[in-house]
């Protein structure tokens, strides 16, 4: 919840709980109305509200993330899977700029994590980049067959 809230320290704690509390799923919702009717004096209060919050969903949201990371599979374009990759990264931590660039090519389609190895990136940024070239060089090379007595060659649409 900081990673949202922290790229604008201008949001007052009254703000960031009323934001982060109208920015939840059902059950957070019928939590949270139940916290606030209980805990008056402290509704306010971010540190106390965020704190709460994660110990009543975090472990069990955590866990759910976390198993979602780390079997995402491409299954279309690199945009696609770089928006849930990066859904998912955000609400994680504890893994380092190695092990999240790993998993970012651990997920990819295998022609995509092949020819990114050419490319050797050291960050995220690098692999993103990188995929994107690759992924928009594949579709400007690739030709459609035009009957189906022609077999595709060994650059055929990644899997």
């Amino acid at each position: 919840m900081d990673v949202i809230f922290g790229a604008n320290p201008l949001i007052g704690e009254q703000e960031k709980v009323v934001t982060a509390s109208n920015n939840r799923e059902v059950e957070e919702c019928d939590w949270f109305l139940w916290w606030s009717n209980r805990s008056a004096a402290c509704l306010f209060n971010w540190k106390n509200f965020k704190n709460t919050l994660l110990k009543r969903f975090h472990d069990e949201e955590e866990d759910d993330v976390y198993k979602k990371f780390v079997h995402l599979k491409q299954k279309g374009s690199v945009s696609e899977y770089t928006h849930k990759w990066e859904v998912l990264a955000i609400r994680l931590s504890g893994f380092s700029d190695k092990g999240l660039l790993k998993r970012y090519r651990c997920g990819l389609k295998e022609y995509f994590m092949e020819e990114l190895k050419l490319y050797k990136p050291k960050t995220i940024e690098e692999a993103r980049h990188a995929t994107i070239i690759i992924e928009r060089e594949y579709k400007l090379h690739k030709t459609p067959y035009a009957n189906n007595d022609v077999t595709p060659s060994s650059q055929a649409y990644p899997k």
